[in-house]
């Protein structure tokens, strides 16, 4: 079990070098809309070659066909979920609306519990909402005061978008679990299938950006290969995990605990190489995540 959570710190480790990706591409004016399309068919032609060459071509199969499908619509539930954030971010950088959807992981670590029999506990309730709290207020810190507060129309499109990233983690998760051997996929198949999907939703979805994005193509293209290896190697990873931590009945804690680990990697990296200051409430709302991530490991 201690492997399984090693695998699961080192995917929040793969999340922030995504995103600390992404954060360089925009300061560099990319095209978002370029930047992920490219940067997710990079990642499916890397995942593809490994697929061809590993021999895991023989998952797509009829038998294997309810977890393709699941995995695709997962994706797909994904992909609408982050170009609603998108959306709902283009009416103004409000840092409270991005974080709402960030708490996805909180449906899944519920659903775990409630459908498919996971052990959860008082203390790991008590850990989720720890977690949730502290990172509604960590990432709000880092906008700016004289930012406005959010419509009310704004928070319940940043609720729809934390819907559907929730439900979209459980079609994703219920491949992987035990009782679920017989249609059950190799990792690296699961990966190529969510970054297909992953990369025609980039290229339907997101909105084309009406700004004139000047970037020199090598630039962009550098961006691009590097977040699409991040993304792959991430999603081979994901799906490790997922087995891993399936074993002992802990599938439901791989976000929470990625997605809390990847906050922390990311804001330690702002300030150390960004030179980011850090108000005393986000070292406060840090030391609680830490903290909420050992409540919701903890099984008695």
């Amino acid at each position: 079990m201690n492997i399984g959570l090693l695998v699961v710190f080192l995917l929040g480790i793969t999340w922030t070098g995504a995103g600390i990706t992404v954060t360089s591409a925009r300061r560099n004016n990319c095209s978002i809309r370029k930047f992920y399309f490219i940067g997710s068919l990079w990642a499916s032609i890397l995942l593809g070659i490994y697929l061809f060459i590993s021999g895991g071509t023989g998952d797509f199969t009829v038998t294997k066909l309810p977890a393709i499908m699941m995995l695709a619509a997962g994706s797909l539930i994904n992909g609408i979920g982050q170009a609603t954030i998108m959306l709902n971010l283009k009416s103004g950088g409000c840092a409270f609306v991005y974080a709402i959807p960030q708490l996805g992981f909180i449906i899944p670590f519920l659903y775990s519990g409630i459908f498919w029999g996971e052990q959860i506990t008082v203390l790991n309730l008590l850990g989720i909402i720890t977690v949730a709290i502290a990172i509604l207020l960590v990432v709000p810190g880092r906008q700016p005061e004289s930012e406005k507060s959010p419509e009310f129309r704004r928070i319940m499109i940043a609720l729809t978008a934390m819907l559907m990233l929730g439900v979209s983690q459980i079609f994703v998760l219920f491949p992987s679990l035990p009782q679920n051997a017989a249609i059950k996929i190799s990792p690296i198949t699961s990966s190529f299938i969510i970054m297909m999907t992953t990369t025609v939703c980039f290229a339907i979805l997101i909105p084309v950006s009406r700004s004139n994005h000047k970037i020199e193509i090598r630039k962009l293209l550098r961006y691009c290969f590097l977040w699409g290896s991040f993304a792959a190697a991430s999603a081979l990873i994901l799906f490790w995990a997922f087995r891993l931590m399936s074993l002992h009945g802990q599938a439901g804690v791989v976000f929470p605990i990625a997605c809390s680990s990847e906050i922390i990697i990311y804001t330690v990296f702002t300030r150390v190489k960004l030179k980011e200051k850090l108000n005393a409430r986000q070292l406060i709302s840090l030391t609680a995540i830490i903290l909420g991530i050992f409540m919701i490991k903890f099984r008695s």
